[in-house]
């Protein structure tokens, strides 16, 4: 059975958007950190999130790749590729590019006077920095269309980690996204998030941590 398309797209899209007042730091700084997507108790999938900052600048990469089998034939296969630049606290520019079971987008942005300018298929962004969820209007990542979205912290709660489980700020995401639950442990550090796809529940958990990624957040 494959994945459905709005769901799928639902839990992996995020946000781009313009932001100030990011904090100088001097020396250059990589940071990655990998995901293990769940499919129930099957691992389909992984991203791969590597952000570097050097001063103002930061540029940040994301890599997902997801292949569904059953009864060991190939059902669903998705990759996403989006490099972000940003500047002193804006986006300046994104390239991404996605491919879901053999159909293929692209999508373009860069920053002008006027404000961020798409020229792809459409346009961007991510939710690994906690400081987007304040705010009520996101691009997803792969179709480019803004999308209102409502925020909301459920609690803390227990969410697998390590091997184990650690205690992580659960926070509910409604609105033109559907439903997509975002999770942070208490440095303000992403960990995960869950969504459904045809009554599965679809999850990405920290396979491999690194380095804190907070303070390398283009959001202020």
């Amino acid at each position: 059975m494959a994945l459905q398309r709005r769901s799928l797209l639902a839990g992996l899209g995020g946000a781009a958007f313009l932001c100030s007042g990011l904090p100088n730091m001097a020396e250059a700084r990589t940071v990655t950190r990998t995901f293990d997507i769940m499919r129930g108790r099957s691992r389909i999938g992984s991203e791969k999130l590597t952000v570097t900052r050097n001063g103002g600048a930061v540029s940040v990469a994301i890599d997902v790749d997801i292949k569904v089998r059953i009864l060991g034939l190939p059902a669903y296969s998705y990759t996403l590729r989006t490099r972000e630049n940003w500047e002193g606290g804006r986006l300046v520019s994104l390239n991404s590019k996605c491919n879901a079971n053999g159909k293929s987008d692209f999508a373009k942005a860069r920053a002008t006077r006027s404000g961020l300018k798409d020229e792809g298929s459409k346009s961007p962004g991510t939710y690994w920095a906690q400081g987007i969820l304040p705010r009520p209007v996101w691009i997803n990542t792969q179709t480019g269309y803004p999308m209102e979205i409502q925020a909301r912290k459920v609690g803390i709660v227990p969410f697998p980690y390590g091997g184990g489980t650690t205690r992580a700020a659960k926070y509910r995401c409604t609105g033109d996204i559907g439903l997509l639950d975002l999770f942070y442990d208490a440095n303000g550090e992403w960990i995960g998030n869950e969504f459904e796809v045809r009554g599965q529940k679809v999850r990405f958990v920290v396979a491999s941590k690194g380095a804190a990624l907070a303070p390398l957040s283009p959001v202020a």
